[in-house]
């Protein structure tokens, strides 16, 4: 496989994508962008798209998943991780 054989999903206000997590059984993605401080999430087709959360001066890097609505994500800025709630789409 090369990358011209890739559909691009999300193209539009995005600059630096730090993390993608994929919830299979929800059928959701997750990414967050180091420099617009925000993190997102979109159906696996590419719709549904919605701003999750933003703060300023952040750096997400890395998020896992306990279950399907308990997220824990990590800031390089602050040094320290999040608890944060999901709630469906």
């Amino acid at each position: 496989m090369t990358l011209s054989d890739t559909e691009r999903l999300i193209l539009n206000d995005t600059k630096k994508r730090a993390e993608l997590l994929v919830c299979d059984s929800a059928g959701v993605m997750y990414w967050g962008d180091a420099s617009l401080d925000k993190i997102e999430m979109a159906n696996l087709d590419g719709t549904g798209r919605r701003l999750l959360g933003t703060e300023t001066n952040t750096h997400y890097f890395a998020f896992t998943l306990h279950g399907d609505n308990i997220m824990y994500i990590t800031d390089w800025a602050r040094a320290y991780a999040y608890l944060y709630f999901v709630r469906p789409m």
